[in-house]
This record gives C-alpha cells, structure tokens and sequence, in this order.
C-alpha cells in the first residue's frame, strides 16, 4: 500500500467514530499510528512537513489512549484532552498539507491549490474549535453553561462539523490521487536477460 493511502486510510479510522456509551469501537490511536507510519515513509520526500505529521501522530495515538482510559471512568474526564488532539489533529494537517503543497509544485501539479486551501481551512476551524472545546469543558464541569449558550455553542458546533467533515474528507480523496505524483515509483523486480537464460 502506498505511504498516502495508508495515510488517508488513518485519518478515515480516526474520523469514523463509532461511540458506545462514550467508547469508540474504531480506535483512534489505531488511526493515528497508521498515519505516522505512513509519514514517516515519506519523511525523506518533504522532513518538515511529513515529520510534523508523524510526531503530530504519535503524540496524538497517545493522549487518544489516554483520553479514552479517562472516558472510561468519568464521561467528562477527557475533555481538555480533546483540546489537546484537535490540536495535534491540526499539527498533522498542516504538516501533511505543507508537504504535499510543496511536492505537488514541484511536479507542476495544480492540485497544490487544494492541499493549501484544505491547511487554511483545518486551521481557521481550530481557530474556532478549541476555544469552544475549552469553554464547553470549563462550563460542563461547574454546571454554568446557560440554555441559550448551549443551543449557540450547538449551532456553532454543527456548521465547524459540517466544514469539518468536508475539508477532512478532500484531504483524504487528494491523498489517495496524489500517490503516484508525490510518491516515488516502487523498485520492480529487474526483468531477465534472455541471453543469460541457457535451455
């Protein structure tokens, strides 16, 4: 499997959620681990970009394992961890983006403009996703989040989902097409000498 696909096939395990009383059945620290080892294959193409995704990575797989262990015993438990991964969920979206930006120019290829609009977009989300996440953890631990607040914290939360999840999903279809340009061809097996071949 091509490093980008095994990429895109991680951030689709870590963005399919599947939520039992508060535990995900697809683990996101499986997730994770699928896109640093992929970046991590491509560290050589572009080290900026494809080291800060893997470290975003793994540091990632680790406060979503410690944040579920919370999630276990307390449903509230983890919220300041959800700060936390949605800003490594950034780290590595613009590490990814900078690299394939950087790469796809390099080639001549036009679909640069979509991986830079995909970095602008997941940041300007963070921008407004982790201060939300932080005042909704603060407010949902003392009880003081009025009626009114949490309908327009919803509202909110809905339209930053919705972009969300477009953004997330072009991120995931430009990786699975830009394999071939970005990735180096894979060494094939030197065909035989058909003189050296004796009957």
């Amino acid at each position: 499997m091509r490093a980008l696909s095994l990429v895109g096939v991680g951030l689709l395990v870590v963005f399919l959620d599947l939520r039992i009383e508060g535990f995900d059945l697809i683990a996101d620290p499986v997730g994770w681990g699928l896109v640093a080892a992929g970046a991590s294959r491509l560290r050589e193409r572009h080290p900026a970009g494809f080291d800060l995704a893997r470290y975003a990575a793994v540091a990632a797989a680790v406060t979503s394992a410690v944040e579920a262990v919370l999630v276990l015993g307390s449903p509230g438990a983890g919220a300041w961890l959800s700060v936390v991964v949605t800003l490594l969920d950034l780290a590595v979206v613009v590490g990814l983006c900078t690299a394939l930006a950087a790469l796809l120019d390099a080639a001549g290829d036009r679909r640069s403009a979509s991986a830079r609009l995909i970095r602008a977009g997941d940041v300007a989300l963070t921008v407004v996703m982790a201060p939300l996440l932080a005042w909704g953890a603060v407010a949902g631990l003392d009880g003081s989040m009025s009626s009114y607040e949490a309908a327009g914290a919803g509202l909110v939360f809905l339209g930053v989902l919705v972009v969300g999840v477009a953004l997330r999903l072009w991120l995931v279809v430009l990786l699975f097409g830009v394999g071939p340009v970005v990735e180096p061809p894979e060494p094939s097996a030197p065909s035989p000498d058909p003189e050296a071949v004796t009957p």
